[in-house]
């Protein structure tokens, strides 16, 4: 077997686990956190993310200001809310409060994770120059292990 092929294995493999780990971490990060902290956290994502739609639209796209967009983001913001009540009432109804806390806390961390990769590859847009929210981008989503792959000559055919 060649080492381009090992190479090909292992990318393939991180692609298809990427949202185990993902969850993995959240489920972490919601056994440690009290769920103050991760409403908090979930407002300033979705803000940030808001801010940074709008902004690249306008700026970048020179697009028009469209309510539809906030509706949407509410609308999505309401759904998620929604999910998390119903799941954290399902639980509870159970008699499980352990389980009601951390499968809630997990749904917000996902919703955080996602809000986190809209709001930086908007920022990318924004500001192609900046390394930083490059990197940050990057290593949110798969595209790190593309770039790896494409700088050690392994394309895909």
């Amino acid at each position: 077997m060649k080492m381009e092929d090992i190479g090909k294995i292992i990318y393939q493999f991180y692609e298809q686990t990427k949202p185990v780990f993902i969850v993995f971490w959240a489920w972490i990060l919601s056994i440690l956190t009290p769920v103050e902290t991760v409403l908090c956290i979930l407002g300033v994502a979705f803000i940030f993310n808001i801010f940074c739609v709008v902004v690249t639209g306008v700026n970048v796209q020179k697009e028009p200001f469209d309510k539809k967009k906030f509706l949407s983001a509410f609308l999505e913001a309401i759904v998620i809310s929604a999910c998390v009540v119903f799941v954290n009432t399902m639980f509870i109804e159970l008699g499980d409060m352990t389980m009601a806390d951390i499968t809630t806390k997990t749904i917000l961390y996902l919703s955080v994770y996602v809000y986190s990769v809209k709001a930086l590859g908007n920022l990318t847009k924004l500001f192609p120059s900046w390394v930083i929210i490059n990197v940050l981008h990057d290593v949110l989503t798969t595209a790190v292990l593309a770039k790896l792959k494409d700088r050690i000559g392994m394309t895909n055919k």
